[in-house]
């Protein structure tokens, strides 16, 4: 097997690791901020910084991750490069099941992110009323 197609496969999985804990930790965001309405309709105040306070650390670990990515792809390693923009324009076609996967986590991770701001403005609008952000 040729270097160039180990190379290759090196940086897809430690392109595909990357992505899949991004899409979990964007997961256990969204799960806390369920919680945390959960907790606010319960008028539990212990409860509601406690996940808040959890939330802020998911955020935390979930920015060293994407910061992970960023050297990753600022590394100079051209298969990374390539495959992130494969992964992001490619038809499937000419992906590799590991592309494909990417790319796939990586729709995942964005309709997690939607669904999350959303569940972020509710929470917004319960705390802070008219002097929400959202409610501008």
């Amino acid at each position: 097997m040729s270097s160039s197609v180990d190379e290759r496969r090196e940086a897809e999985v430690l392109i595909l690791q990357l992505a899949q804990k991004e899409y979990r930790q964007y997961g256990e965001i969204e799960e806390l901020t369920h919680e945390i309405i959960s907790a606010m309709d319960h008028d539990d105040q212990v409860s509601i910084r406690l996940l808040l306070q959890m939330r802020g650390n998911a955020m935390a670990e979930l920015e060293k991750t994407r910061r992970e990515q960023k050297m990753l792809l600022n590394s100079g390693n051209e298969w990374c490069r390539r495959i992130i923009e494969r992964a992001d324009g490619s038809t499937e076609k000419d992906m590799t099941e590991t592309e494909k996967r990417i790319r796939m986590l990586s729709k995942g991770k964005i309709e997690i992110l939607k669904r999350t701001v959303e569940l972020d403005r509710k929470i917004s609008i319960k705390f802070a009323g008219d002097d929400s952000y959202y409610s501008r």
